[in-house]
């Protein structure tokens, strides 16, 4: 079983923001390309220098996206939480505060 908290905490820490890419040259991630390296379900690089998804479990992904968007006063979908890291007015601790509430919550959760 999947501790999305460990995830969520995990994504928020040592990952800087990262704005229309999953993953940027500098190391830094969108949030969702955050919690993907953290899950194992992004890879670092391909032979081309890009990186991409390794849904290794689209089940635990779901769930992950499900989680986040419950946290967000705005976003219920994969796709609304990518338009909201990419907006300008989102900054690197608007993700690292949507990471931690969804890490708090989920800790609480399973208590």
């Amino acid at each position: 079983m999947t501790d999305y908290a460990r995830v969520f905490d995990g994504a928020a820490d040592d990952i800087g923001h990262a704005k229309h890419a999953l993953v940027d040259r500098r190391g830094g991630a969108c949030v969702l390309g955050a919690v993907g390296l953290v899950m194992g379900a992004v890879s670092r690089k391909n032979e081309h220098g890009h990186y991409w998804y390794e849904r290794t479990s689209s089940l635990e992904w779901s769930r992950s996206v499900k989680i986040l968007a419950s946290h967000h006063d705005a976003a219920k979908t994969e796709y609304d939480l990518v338009v909201w890291n990419n907006n300008p007015d989102t900054s690197g601790d608007d993700v690292i505060d949507l990471l931690r509430r969804a890490a708090k919550a989920e800790r609480e959760a399973t208590q």
